[in-house]
């Protein structure tokens, strides 16, 4: 009798991953039809992930990997997404807005370069000048100065 209902127990397990197997193959076929374009990053969501990265620009560790994992995303995926979204990728944009920051913080009186990089997320104050002085045409020492020079005159 126990015979009997090891092989009844059995042919279950067996019908059950049939079900389960034949309704993964299901989902499969009609995942495979969908349109791509459902799959992309909502305008909501890119919204979330520019916020995100203002919010957490100071973290030296930002990049476009880090983003991609907080959104569960392959970071040149969403990359490509964001950039078609707001036309700038993740990286650029996360650039765009040190370097802005960086710029708020002279203008608040900041006159430490190294002090202004680290405030930024940059971990190399030589590589924050390089960058600033590509992006602004001046370099963050002589922003600093031009920006005494004409509080001083006024």
């Amino acid at each position: 009798w126990s015979e009997g209902l090891r092989c009844a127990e059995e042919a279950l397990d067996l019908v059950g991953e049939s079900i389960l197997l034949y309704t993964f193959s299901k989902i499969a076929v009609v995942r495979s039809r969908e349109d791509p374009e459902n799959r992309n990053p909502s305008p909501a969501k890119l919204s979330a992930v520019k916020q995100y990265i203002d919010e957490h620009i100071a973290d030296a560790n930002m990049s476009l990997t880090r983003v991609g994992e907080a959104f569960s995303y392959n970071p040149k995926y969403l990359s490509a997404a964001f950039r078609k979204q707001f036309k700038i990728g993740l990286r650029e944009y996360i650039l765009f807005v040190r370097i802005n920051r960086a710029c708020a913080l002279i203008q608040q009186g900041q006159e430490s370069v190294q002090q202004i990089a680290y405030l930024c997320g940059f971990t190399d104050p030589l590589y924050f000048s390089k960058v600033f002085k590509k992006r602004m045409g001046v370099s963050p020492r002589e922003q600093i100065r031009l920006l005494r020079t004409k509080d001083i005159n006024r």
